[in-house]
């Protein structure tokens, strides 16, 4: 129990260091969570946030090398869904958006239920691939669907700004994502992730 009390701090610890942009203080951290944990699973899940961590920072060297590592934890019998999200990173930080869709879709369709990450990068390579209908649908309808585990920050002002660049109507689609935030994110939603 304490050492699970433990590995919850240094998570919280290592969100806040990366919340002030201490990326080098957040990689220690998060190295002690790696040696904390006891199954290779959540080993590997560990490095995969370090992976995108440094992905941020533009460094794909140290990101690969995280990746890697992580794939190495992980069962080798099939093809993760979380080894091909962190493939699908390191071809979106290269500007490859038709291989990161075609891994994203496979680990979508692997996945047990839908993924708000999973979608949410769907919808970014849909976006650069210049299919900003399909983008703008396939996130709006995964948000709409199942707005408990949708509506995050980073899938509403995604939403926000799909609908920006759809049309001139942006205001009030707006209007109704923040209707639908107030029924189902409580009071504490930041309402700056809808660009109003």
């Amino acid at each position: 129990m304490w050492l699970e009390r433990k590995i919850r701090v240094l998570y919280a610890l290592a969100n806040c260091c990366i919340q002030q942009k201490d990326y080098e203080l957040a990689s220690k951290v998060l190295d002690q969570v790696h040696d904390l944990e006891e199954t290779r699973d959540n080993q590997a899940k560990v490095r995969s946030i370090q992976g995108r961590m440094f992905l941020q920072l533009g460094d794909l060297v140290t990101a690969m090398t995280f990746f890697d590592e992580a794939a190495k934890l992980r069962p080798q019998t099939t093809e993760n869904v979380d080894s091909l999200v962190d493939k699908s990173c390191l071809s979106i930080a290269s500007n490859n958006y038709a291989e990161a869709l075609e891994l994203l879709t496979k680990a979508n369709e692997k996945s047990p239920s839908p993924c708000p990450v999973i979608i949410n990068n769907m919808s970014v390579c849909l976006l650069y691939l210049g299919r900003l209908k399909e983008a703008l649908s396939l996130l709006e309808s995964n948000l709409t669907s199942n707005p408990e585990a949708f509506l995050q920050e980073t899938q509403v002002l995604n939403l926000a700004t799909l609908y920006e660049l759809e049309s001139s109507y942006a205001g009030q689609k707006k209007q109704s994502l923040l209707d639908l935030l107030s029924r189902h994110a409580g009071d504490g939603v930041n309402t700056a992730c809808l660009k109003f």
